[in-house]
């Protein structure tokens, strides 16, 4: 009869992926309830929820590639964004006419 080998112990490990209530969000993301909520019902490109009854549900990870998604390619100093501002400014300033000339 031969023996068959015994198993003592199993691991098993595995990432958890949680789902986050809104209140949960707030705290993982840094970001205000109201702000959330917006992002939530945005027509766009929501941030992927369910609702569970009145509790919003949203998975950590959905929730971070939505986040990656959304995330700036290029980052900007500060003299880009200051000129970019100015460039805004400028653009929206109502052009001066020159007074008419009077001919006597």
């Amino acid at each position: 009869m031969s023996l068959m080998p015994v198993i003592e112990a199993v691991s098993i490990t595995q990432d958890l992926d949680p789902y986050l209530s809104l209140r949960g969000l707030v705290g993982y993301a840094s970001l205000s309830r109201r702000l959330l909520s917006d992002l939530i019902n945005d027509p766009k490109d929501p941030i992927p929820s369910f609702r569970v009854g009145g509790k919003i549900l949203v998975r950590k990870s959905a929730f971070d590639q939505w986040i990656a998604r959304r995330r700036n390619r290029k980052p900007q100093t500060a003299a880009q964004l200051a000129a970019a501002d100015a460039r805004g400014l400028l653009s929206s300033r109502p052009k001066k006419t020159p007074a008419p000339r009077n001919r006597a």
